[in-house]
């Protein structure tokens, strides 16, 4: 029995281990997929796509700046979709993984902001508004010039009638002949 209990013990080998992820590099401008921690775990509505916009490894928490805003600690599960250039992974490369387990380079990437791009979008849409506004009025103006220039002749045409109907009235009576009042005229002060 103590030839059992003295030689040491040999791990059972575990039957579903999985070789150790390779090594991946993750640099500023790469783009991720990730589930957000507003949602329960692998909700369809949690899952966001984004850009990584700085890297800073002196930063212990949250050393990744996405473009979404949204804070990324070193915990969450990702994955890379495609590197700073463009170039989207094959599946075979692109695993999901904890973000620690990736080797960090720090640097940043001038990509837009979310809010920056919907600020963008919102102040576009308000100026297409106006402009949409304006141009119908300025067309319905440019309509309705030609009807208040008829309008106006008509308006002139009626004036001028009234007062060349109004012209023989006012003509002085040359028949009448004026009489001065008799007697002396009293003004009250």
């Amino acid at each position: 029995m103590s030839d059992t209990c003295s030689t040491p013990r040999q791990p059972l080998p575990y039957k579903h281990a999985r070789p150790p992820l390779p090594v991946e590099t993750l640099y500023a401008g790469d783009t991720i997929a990730y589930y957000s921690r507003a949602f329960v775990c692998v909700d369809e509505r949690g899952y966001r796509v984004a850009v990584i916009v700085r890297i800073d490894r002196t930063e212990e928490e949250f050393p990744v700046q996405l473009d979404t805003g949204e804070p990324l600690p070193l915990t969450n599960k990702m994955k890379r979709l495609q590197d700073k250039f463009g170039n989207t992974l094959e599946s075979e490369k692109a695993k999901w993984r904890s973000l620690r387990s990736f080797r960090l380079v720090d640097g940043c990437f001038n990509a837009p902001t979310r809010s920056s791009t919907l600020a963008a979008e919102i102040r576009a849409a308000v100026a297409d508004s106006f402009t949409a506004v304006l141009g119908r009025s300025h067309q319905e103006n440019q309509d309705r010039r030609p009807q208040r220039a008829t309008l106006v002749a008509q308006q002139e045409k009626v004036v001028e009638d009234a007062i060349s109907s109004d012209s023989s009235s006012c003509v002085p009576n040359t028949d009448a002949t004026l009489t001065e009042p008799d007697g002396d005229v009293e003004l009250d002060s």
